[in-house]
């Protein structure tokens, strides 16, 4: 049955609170359960603490909160915390190593704390990365992001890196300035025309602060996001095998009309798209093209794939009891004592057919089996029938149960247990009860 609302967070709240007050092999079991915190008898079940949950105010990310000495995790000694009072609670338990310490503007503070104050004016991330580089704390707090500090006061990284075609301070800043500003062209584009690296061009434009990074126009709807991937995939050759597993061959071509996204997703539109479907041609020689190509599920896709599931026709064939198989289909057989090999070898030694089918193997040696039972119709040995799919006990069960004047069929389809033959053992077992009377 699905949960409602909020149950799926709420029922791993629950969970994980009992299992850091009663599972020893857990982590965090030394913070809990090791020290005799608990929870109450009430919370056994989760339709109790959920009841409680929603009464006192839960709302999707917030978390439970334990009160300060409390021992036990009840309706009493709980309650709903937001993230950000959630972090203060730790850093008041658990404050920052010595090494995570900042000093700056005359305090000393944690990173996350210098990153939620509001003299930063960048991010927790870009902020560890700045006083990692060798930025002083006042430039890494109030510097906003882009800002090159102080080069007096920056430390510089020694990083190996590989060969590039062309430093950085080597190509010609008036012209990558021109082709970026001027004429609006990306890094890719100037450093094909300038003979560099793309990293080169950015560096460059970076250092005379005019880079200008140009974010790729995405559709802002589902639709046309998941129409942009599969538009994507297909022109920078990437095969998708969920969205054209039926390319067949890497290096497929696609139509001029296509080169652009607007194009592509009028026809998509057009020709019924729906999230789930995949895009298939019709003649898997030719291009990509409007008139090539349709939409079609992954079941369609993959029986195209597949090839048709035709049976072969039998080498040779052989008749008894009024049909014709082949060697095969009559080794399949329920009438057939052998299986494919020793059938065909049988047939190939001149055995006549209907006997060659129904004989019962032989042993190893070809010494004919000592112990033949009839059942079902069909006249097997005891190894045979321990292998028949109707048989449900071992070979040595079947003889013990035949010693004891059990009908064949009873002694190899009856389950094991369910039969009490052994006379010999219910007489003791009745003298013994006599005897204690």
């Amino acid at each position: 049955m699905r949960r409602r609302k909020w149950g799926e967070r709420l029922y791993a709240i629950w969970q994980s609170v009992k299992n850091r007050c009663r599972r020893p092999r857990l982590q965090s079991y030394q913070y809990y359960g090791a020290k005799g915190i608990d929870y109450c008898s009430e919370w056994e079940q989760f339709e109790s603490f959920r009841g409680w949950a929603i009464k006192a105010g839960y709302k999707p990310g917030r978390s439970l909160a334990l009160k300060a000495g409390a021992t036990v995790f009840s309706p009493r000694t709980c309650r709903w915390v937001s993230a950000e009072e959630k972090v203060r609670r730790r850093l008041r338990l658990a404050p920052p190593r010595a090494w995570r310490l900042v000093n700056a503007f005359g305090e000393t503070k944690g990173v996350a704390a210098w990153a939620r104050d509001p003299r930063c004016r960048v991010k927790f991330a870009l902020l560890y990365r700045r006083l990692d580089a060798g930025y002083s704390p006042e430039e890494a707090i109030t510097l906003p992001e882009g800002a090159t500090p102080s080069p007096r006061k920056r430390r510089l990284r020694v990083s190996v890196r590989r060969p590039r075609a062309r430093p950085w301070h080597k190509i010609d800043g008036e012209a990558a300035a021109r082709l970026h500003t001027v004429e609006g062209l990306p890094p890719g584009k100037i450093a094909q025309l300038l003979g560099s690296t793309i990293s080169g061009v950015r560096a460059r434009l970076k250092r005379m602060g005019i880079y200008r990074p140009q974010k790729r126009k995405r559709p802002a709807s589902r639709l046309g996001r998941s129409l942009y991937r599969i538009w994507y995939e297909l022109r920078s050759g990437s095969s998708d095998r969920r969205r054209s597993a039926d390319s067949g061959r890497k290096g497929v071509l696609v139509s001029k009309e296509w080169d652009r996204f607007e194009p592509f997703y009028a026809w998509a539109t057009q020709s019924g798209y729906r999230k789930g479907l995949c895009l298939s041609r019709v003649d898997r020689e030719a291009e990509y093209s409007p008139n090539n190509c349709r939409w079609a599920t992954r079941a369609e896709i993959s029986r195209r794939k597949r090839p048709p599931n035709r049976p072969r026709p039998p080498r040779w064939t052989i008749s008894a009891f009024g049909e014709t198989k082949g060697p095969t289909a009559w080794s399949k057989d329920p009438r057939c004592a052998v299986r494919l090999p020793s059938l065909i070898k049988r047939l190939r030694s001149g055995i006549k057919p209907a006997e060659a089918i129904t004989r019962p193997r032989t042993r190893v040696g070809n010494v004919e089996p000592k112990v033949l039972v009839k059942a079902f119709g069909m006249t097997k040995n005891l190894t045979d029938w321990s292998r028949d799919r109707r048989c449900r006990v071992t070979m040595v069960t079947i003889a013990h149960r035949l010693r004891h004047r059990v009908a064949p069929e009873i002694a190899i389809a009856a389950p094991p247990y369910g039969l009490d033959v052994d006379v010999k053992r219910r007489k003791r077992a009745r003298r013994r009860g006599a005897s204690r009377r």
